[in-house]
């Protein structure tokens, strides 16, 4: 059995109570605490190309809105709501949304609850052709460009194209995240709506705070990755900190040479490292970190990940 407190360390800005899979915790006799670890910001982006859809979307042009995570439901339609004529806007986009063959889709659970929380109905990309091998891609970018295809081949032979718009991040670039294939009966529009910067705050944050005080005490093991660009924001954050934790009274358990990110997470005493997913993966292998993928790609599936690990 567990004789201390497990903590895991997630790069999120919060976390839910419908993230921790309760039935797992109940089965450990100890404490499991999670700290959220805000590595990212998000930044609505103002660009013509953003006026351009923005009129397409009133004149009626999607037919499909694809959502890759929350941040995106959540700067679409705050975007769309500073608009002058925004209530036609959303009279168009939200039009016919309870119908059997809703317009909205999303990659996971979370951004499923985003889009419903605004009172929409919307259907997961892996199940919404009920299709298992689409279930087994999970909730990644292949569950999306599965739905895709399939929508591509039902489209077949038909006059009009059907027309999708997915809003993206400029970070999805960086973590070669955009869909590349084009299709013969879709037109997909990738739009930037938004883009994400490192933390800057962790001086006057709580929860780095915490997770520098666990560091130093060797008591944080387990750490979970939950995109590609809280990866990298994540190793510009502590490694410009080091400097500043080393002038401390209490400065990091670091040797004076650090030779690559391994052995920085090493140094730093974490011995697990999950990814929340492919591209997550893609990004840590880059910097050849030693980690696992959870099977199913949300938080709630790497922290289940964990704490099996731990009964």
């Amino acid at each position: 059995m567990l004789t201390d407190t497990t903590n895991i360390a997630i790069t999120k800005e919060e976390i839910d109570e419908d993230d921790i899979p309760q039935q797992n915790t109940d089965c450990c006799d100890e404490k499991i605490n999670i700290i959220a670890l805000p590595t990212i910001v998000t930044i609505p982006i103002h660009s013509k190309n953003i006026s351009a859809t923005i009129k397409k979307i009133e004149g009626g042009f999607y037919n499909y809105y694809i959502f890759l995570s929350a941040h995106s439901v959540n700067i679409f339609f705050n975007t769309i709501g500073k608009k002058k004529h925004c209530s036609n806007i959303l009279q168009e986009i939200t039009k016919d949304s309870n119908k059997n063959n809703n317009r909205f889709i999303a990659i996971g659970p979370k951004t499923k609850k985003a889009i419903e929380k605004r009172g929409l109905k919307s259907s997961l990309a892996a199940s919404a052709n009920h299709n298992s091998n689409n279930i087994k891609l999970g909730y990644s970018l292949g569950s999306i460009t599965k739905f895709l295809d399939d929508l591509d081949k039902s489209n077949e032979g038909k006059m009009e194209k059907i027309k999708i718009l997915m809003p993206r991040s400029t970070e999805s670039q960086k973590s070669n995240n955009i869909v590349t294939k084009t299709y013969s009966n879709l037109i997909l529009d990738q739009v930037f709506f938004y883009e994400t910067v490192e933390f800057d705050k962790t001086e006057s944050s709580p929860e780095w705070d915490q997770f520098y005080s666990m560091i130093r005490q060797k008591k944080l093991k387990f750490m979970i990755f939950t995109s590609p660009s809280t990866v990298r924001a994540f190793f510009k954050i502590v490694t410009n900190s080091i400097v500043h934790h080393q002038k401390q009274l209490s400065p990091l358990p670091l040797p004076p040479t650090v030779q690559n990110e391994q052995h920085l997470m090493d140094c730093l005493g974490i011995k697990s490292i999950v990814s929340l997913g492919p591209k997550t993966s893609e990004e840590l292998k880059k910097r050849e970190i030693v980690y696992l993928e959870s099977e199913e790609h949300t938080v709630k599936g790497a922290i289940n990940h964990i704490l099996q690990k731990l009964q």
